[in-house]
């Protein structure tokens, strides 16, 4: 009852913090837009498996070292320059014309798709914090005992919510496949701004701390 329960808190808390707007998810629909449906989940795989050592990378954290401030400070200002060095790349991304969408995929697009997509997902800081919380919390609230069954359930639980959440970004976005250039367009855009207020909001941080 206890693997179960965490589990599907892996299942629920992943699917949450993957469902709301981001890189990872906005890049999956727009891959899956200007590419195709099969490079978009390619694109989500290659992220999922990041996703999966990152998990294990933060309850191992929480396990043994305690965070403390300088270490965080230390995260955040290297956050501020990918989240920067992001909106610049989006917004350019966005400025440039989107190549037609190919029928047939090959072997190397698809290689392509799953690097980028674990390119993305790994300067992505957000998981680290976000399943370094909850595990010690869970952990704390006797829900969670730190051994090699709960933490590979949990860890393969966040994936299959992450790929659930980003599976769904593809679904529905099918619709824009008629206006992919548009979509691609204002998608870019959308991320180049919210990569340019996510650098902000860390800088912020850094100088409040």
């Amino acid at each position: 009852m206890e693997l179960t329960m965490l589990i599907l808190y892996g299942l629920g808390l992943s699917f949450s913090g993957v469902l709301p707007p981001g890189i990872i998810n906005i890049n999956t629909a727009i891959i899956s837009v200007e590419k195709g449906r099969k490079k978009g989940i390619i694109f989500a795989l290659g992220a999922c498996l990041v996703v999966f050592f990152q998990t294990l990378i933060a309850i191992l954290i929480a396990k043994h070292i305690k965070m403390g401030e300088a270490v965080i400070l230390t995260i955040e200002k290297i956050a501020v320059f990918i989240f920067l060095a992001l909106s610049i790349y989006f917004y350019f991304c966005a400025k440039r014309k989107a190549k037609p969408k190919t029928k047939k995929i090959s072997g190397k697009i698809k290689t392509n798709a799953f690097w980028k997509g674990a390119f993305f997902s790994a300067i992505n800081f957000f998981p680290l914090p976000y399943y370094i919380g909850w595990s010690k919390a869970l952990n704390l609230s006797g829900d969670f005992e730190f051994n090699t069954l709960n933490i590979s359930s949990f860890a393969f639980s966040v994936v299959a919510g992450t790929f659930i959440a980003n599976y769904l970004y593809i679904i529905f976005f099918k619709r824009f496949d008629a206006d992919a250039d548009k979509f691609s367009r204002y998608a870019n855009f959308s991320l180049a701004i919210l990569t340019l207020l996510l650098a902000i909001v860390a800088l912020i941080r850094i100088n409040l701390t």
